[in-house]
């Protein structure tokens, strides 16, 4: 490029999930796992929040693959700053240059829970939906919780497009949301971050069946 620019890709990922490597991870998009995992939402309902996903080893692979893409994919950048669609550069960068990472649809907790279950039963993933006037009423004690974020996102699934990255990517398997979901609760009982209820069971079927010889 010119004086003061770069060749540049940017992606805008969904929520990341896929194996955590260390336990601050869990201060990340993981954590809204590990709560799910673990039944920490109230009265144990998962509330009608959906999320779109992308597993973490996906975005790894289109940031090595992206060192490659011929110019065609690519925008100027101004020391790494992505133009505006609407700014004076606007036109270069219209369908060049960006990367939506998420699978679609998006997917409620409760059916990310369903997930959970289905593959970890012995833990405490939701059954039921969280009626939205809780998370309203919780909104007022929980800073995190604004009525403004509520508003525009309790019940509501927005789709996004990654049909982009699939054509200019096509070398990437990328995952499903089940294989994002697992691998991740995975990582949390390898890296000892929740507890292993699998051999807790094991043990206490153990110490049953001693008993009743």
């Amino acid at each position: 490029g010119g004086q003061g620019h770069v060749t540049a890709v940017f992606f805008n990922p969904a929520t990341i999930l896929g194996p955590v490597l260390a336990p601050h991870h869990l201060t990340t998009s993981p954590q809204i796992l590990e709560n799910l995992l673990m039944g920490r939402f109230p009265m144990g309902m998962a509330p009608q929040l959906a999320m779109p996903l992308i597993d973490v080893r996906d975005v790894a692979r289109a940031h090595v693959l992206a060192l490659r893409l011929p110019d065609a994919h690519c925008v100027e950048s101004r020391r790494g700053v992505p133009p505006a669609a609407d700014g004076p550069d606007g036109a270069a960068v219209r369908g060049r240059g960006r990367f939506v990472l998420a699978e679609d649809p998006p997917l409620w907790f409760l059916e990310i829970s369903e997930i959970i279950r289905r593959n970890f039963p012995t833990y405490w993933a939701p059954t039921r939906r969280l009626p939205n006037w809780c998370m309203y009423a919780g909104s007022l004690f929980d800073a995190r919780l604004s009525l403004a974020f509520l508003r525009a996102n309790l019940g509501v699934k927005r789709p996004l497009d990654m049909s982009k990255a699939r054509r200019v990517f096509s070398d990437i398997q990328w995952r499903s949301p089940e294989q994002m979901v697992v691998d991740c609760c995975n990582s949390f009982l390898h890296l000892g971050l929740v507890p292993d209820r699998r051999r807790e069971q094991e043990k206490e079927k153990a110490e049953h069946g001693s008993s009743a010889e």
